[in-house]
């Protein structure tokens, strides 16, 4: 028995092998990373300008991360003390902080004097910028990658 055209669909398998999924991914994690920025509250940018993006290749595949080296950008995240207690809506339902029972005092340079706050109010940027666009984000690679299949086996 004789297969007709079995060698061009090895030669299509072979170039669906060296399909290159990074810059996909790529594409797909600066999307989230964007829309962190827009979503975070400003002050004086700093935060805003810290928020990067990277692409992890392991054996298990690619994994985008967007993140923030700032720490406080924590603190707006996720709030703080009975403030970020009584409002945390919009965080990840993975996480469980624990915030302090009661307010603190703290000295303000800038005033020259002490102050007693409550915390803050959870102010979710991260969360949302992925959690609220999964689906076009799911959309959007799905078809990325379909074009390169397509492309790929011509």
């Amino acid at each position: 028995m004789k297969i007709e055209g079995l060698d061009r669909l090895y030669r299509k398998i072979a170039r669906l092998h060296n399909i290159d999924i990074k810059p996909i991914i790529e594409d797909a994690t600066i999307r989230v990373r964007d829309e962190a920025k827009m979503r975070v509250p400003v002050d004086t940018g700093e935060l805003q300008n810290s928020i990067d993006y990277n692409v992890d290749i392991s054996a298990k595949g690619f994994t985008g991360k967007v993140f923030t080296n700032k720490e406080h950008g924590l603190y707006v995240e996720l709030g703080t003390g009975p403030k970020g207690e009584a409002s945390h809506i919009g965080i990840s339902p993975e996480i469980k902080p624990i915030y302090s029972p009661s307010g603190w005092v703290y000295y303000d340079t800038d005033k020259q004097k002490f102050i007693f706050t409550n915390g803050q109010p959870a102010r979710p940027f991260m969360y949302p910028a992925l959690h609220d666009n999964r689906e076009k984000i799911s959309k959007f690679i799905q078809e990325k990658v379909q074009r390169k299949i397509e492309e790929a086996s011509k």
